[in-house]
């Protein structure tokens, strides 16, 4: 199988991946009221922390949290791809 970075991936994010996933939104949309920011995030969070993405968007927010031997921000190693 070969995957690309616009190929849609779901992951679940452990208690910390959650909060980077908001820390980065609460800052791109910090112009909007909270509720605004909350109603343009929902759809974008899975409940239970499931997240449908593409890998580019995915890399770009968590990348430079991602390295050897740091804190786990999605839960076991795999990454479901949804599409191609």
């Amino acid at each position: 199988m070969t995957i690309n970075l616009n190929s849609t991936i779901r992951v679940t994010l452990t208690p910390l991946g959650a909060d980077l996933y908001y820390t980065h939104y609460r800052e791109a949309f910090s112009y909007l009221s909270l509720a605004e920011m909350e109603r343009l995030m929902k759809p974008i969070l899975l409940k239970n922390n499931v997240w449908e993405t593409e890998l580019w968007n995915f890399a770009s927010i968590m990348g430079s949290h991602l390295y050897m031997g740091g804190p786990a921000l999605i839960e076991g190693t795999d990454m479901e791809v949804v599409n191609l």
